[in-house]
């Protein structure tokens, strides 16, 4: 295998792959914030986690487009201006940080959401999410600062200008601490953990026994029926984020996982041909990064039939709405004109 080869092989697959995992992610993303805005979603906490995964997956989508331009057609502005080294370097690694970090939270609200106890429920609620989220957000972007400081345009052999840190500490924290833990081992560890945990909470709330809802609506006034009715749609949202949970670990495992391998054998010889391998590796299981930030609407869409009847209200709602207004402009003119 050339290089010339896996060159072109490289630009191919992010001109081509990278603009559809874009245009699925900018549609996917605005309309599921625009679903979990809706009054019958809204009012759970997994909605505030998934609007804000939301925001932060369209703009990690918004440096995919950079990432196209640079490798696909060697328009990489980053060589260009320094400050946009620096942002793009910190948008990267602040806005996968964020968006990882609500995930692994959102698995953690469903936990609690399916538990029993009445004493564990509480823990899910619209106030500890909002509490979760503006804690995590100021952390993940004082995390990254020392990215904004260190990344500069260098030359290589006064040939090539490259955007990277030469700061040996700062590159081992990244190697050796940032990549494999906070993007990779703790994330995952919380969303495989709570996951299964969760799962056997649906488990034993399918086993359980529903009292009639005739004779417990007569009791209760139909409340009961009600509360049935929530943790019914409560199990479902809950599903959807276990199988999205699958397809966050399928798309970013093998980016922690590379960069894990990168930094044991940073210091080790390797001949060209290894390193051609490597450089395709490292392009295939960055570009499928991004499938997690492009796929979530998508995975619940599959997941939900809930789901597909909000996407679907909402869609031919918005037609509706625009047949109305074409409509009424209309017969205005013709009003006008009479």
């Amino acid at each position: 295998m050339s290089l010339a080869t896996v060159t072109l092989f490289i630009q191919q697959l992010n001109i081509y792959g990278g603009i559809i995992l874009y245009i699925m992610g900018i549609i996917g993303n605005i309309l599921n914030f625009i679903i979990f805005s809706q009054s019958t979603l809204r009012k759970n906490s997994i909605s505030v986690y998934m609007r804000v995964a939301a925001i932060f997956s369209l703009l990690t989508l918004q440096i995919l487009i950079t990432r196209i331009l640079a490798t696909g057609f060697q328009l990489d502005y980053a060589l260009k201006s320094r400050g946009w080294c620096k942002i793009r370097a910190y948008f990267v690694i602040t806005f996968a940080l964020i968006t990882l970090t609500i995930e692994a939270f959102s698995t953690v609200d469903r936990y609690f959401s399916s538990c029993r106890q009445a004493k564990y429920r509480k823990f899910s609620s619209m106030y500890t999410s909002k509490c979760i989220i503006l804690c995590c957000i100021p952390i993940c972007l004082l995390m990254n600062v020392p990215t904004l400081i260190f990344y500069d345009i260098y030359s290589i052999a006064d040939t090539q200008l490259v955007c990277l840190s030469v700061s040996i500490n700062y590159n081992n924290y990244v190697s050796y601490v940032y990549s494999p833990v906070f993007i990779g081992v703790l994330p995952f560890l919380l969303m495989v953990l709570f996951g299964i945990l969760t799962y056997g909470n649906i488990k034993r709330i399918g086993r359980r026994q529903v009292v009639p809802s005739t004779i417990t609506n007569t009791m209760t006034g139909g409340a009961s029926v009600q509360s049935i009715s929530s943790r019914r749609a409560d199990v479902q949202l809950t599903s959807m984020i276990l199988m999205n949970l699958i397809v966050v670990l399928i798309s970013v495992f093998p980016y922690s996982a590379y960069n894990i391998y990168s930094a044991i054998t940073l210091n080790f010889t390797k001949d060209p041909n290894q390193r051609i391998i490597e450089g395709l590796v490292a392009q295939t299981v960055l570009l499928l990064w991004y499938v997690n930030y492009s796929s979530c609407f998508y995975v619940f869409i599959i997941t939900s039939k809930s789901f597909r009847k909000h996407s679907i209200n909402l869609i031919t709602s918005r037609q509706t709405q625009k047949r109305t207004e074409s409509y009424t402009q209309a017969r205005r003119t013709l009003a006008a004109k009479n």
